[in-house]
């Protein structure tokens, strides 16, 4: 009888437990109050994929979902942050880049949280505050070129940036804004290291005939030949656009008709965040923290197009094969950006858009 009353305890106390961690589950997807569950706002580019599915397991685990809110370029993205600091329009921020970073870092946009790094490559880690910011992915901002284009007007495609001050291709090379772009402002800060007068290389080039445009996507996707069937074959872009070419190519094909320009390419690394301020800073450092994982960066290269910055996370075979590493890009501290960045806009501004 004794041993039956306390089996029957037992039981009753494992209903109870049952029921407790049912009830702690409830409140981490619904909210402490155990009202509607709780959803981060994640401000991102407009480059960041539409995949209603990439934040799918994170939410299965933790009832937390993720509003994705796309933005302009990450120049727009940053600007916009700091005008927005003390009433953010989200909670976590991803796609600032190293070239805007200083800017949003000043601007205190971040906020304090323990995230875990061990497995981000020590390249991304060194120097950097790793309890406001955490490198997500990289790239090298590089220029691209039509290979068909070229080839079918028997014309060399260019194999320097000094190529492209010369007449023979003139009107046919396309760059972003540096004010409003990260790519256009990696491509400039790149000059000032790389050429010996980056003031009259631009020069050169807008004599040229080169188009400015706001971003990425209107240049790469718009007034890019082999993106958007525009009509220029030189595009400011990366060095990882070939593996995006032939995923989409449209018949399909095997090769790659995206070459490269390894040439003057700039190391550009994007960063994600808990925004000051915001609703939801604990759910929201989950979620950044969710941005390391090899299950998200594995979705990265195919996604974006970009490389992943956790060591572990596996390469796609298509990626592996056609997406290029700069061989000797140009790489500055956020410091370095930040003495030089406003200078250099204001001075591009006077000699290209004036």
């Amino acid at each position: 009888m004794k041993r039956t009353i306390m089996i029957g305890a037992r039981l009753v106390r494992l209903v109870r437990l049952a029921g407790l961690i049912a009830l702690m589950t409830a409140a981490v997807a619904c909210g402490a109050d155990g009202g509607e569950p709780v959803t981060v706002t994640l401000l991102t580019h407009s480059s960041f994929p539409e995949k209603p599915d990439l934040f799918a397991p994170f939410t299965e685990r933790t009832g937390i979902k993720v509003r994705v809110l796309r933005g302009e370029d990450a120049g727009t993205l940053t600007n916009q942050a700091v005008l927005d600091r003390e009433h953010p329009q989200g909670d976590a921020i991803y796609g600032i880049d190293n070239t805007f970073l200083s800017r949003a870092l000043a601007a205190e946009i971040f906020e304090v949280r323990e995230y875990d790094t061990n497995g981000v490559g020590d390249t991304f880690t060194a120097r950097l505050d790793t309890h406001r910011i955490v490198p997500v992915d990289y790239g090298d901002v590089c220029f691209n070129y039509d290979i068909e284009w070229f080839a079918s007007r028997s014309i060399d495609p260019p194999n320097t940036i000094d190529d492209l001050v010369d007449p023979a291709y003139r009107g046919l090379t396309v760059v972003e804004d540096p004010s409003t772009s990260s790519p256009g402002l990696a491509f400039l800060l790149a000059t000032s290291v790389a050429v010996d007068d980056w003031e009259k290389y631009w020069q050169q080039l807008a004599a040229n005939d080169v188009l400015v445009v706001g971003d990425w996507t209107q240049a790469y996707q718009v007034e890019f030949t082999a993106g958007g069937g525009g009509d220029r074959p030189i595009v400011l872009s990366y060095a990882s656009s070939p593996p995006a070419d032939v995923v989409f190519a449209d018949p399909p094909r095997d090769d790659t008709n995206v070459g490269v320009v390894d040439d003057a390419c700039f190391r550009q690394v994007e960063y994600a965040g808990v925004l000051a301020n915001s609703q939801h800073a604990d759910e929201a450092e989950q979620v950044v923290q969710y941005m390391l994982s090899p299950e998200f960066q594995e979705q990265l290269p195919l996604s974006m197009f970009v490389f992943p910055a956790v060591d572990e996370a596996r390469l796609p075979a298509v990626f592996e094969q056609f997406a290029l590493v700069a061989g000797d890009p140009v790489s500055l501290t956020a410091d370095e950006i930040d003495a030089g960045r406003e200078g250099l806009i204001d001075r591009w501004i006077d000699i290209v858009l004036s």
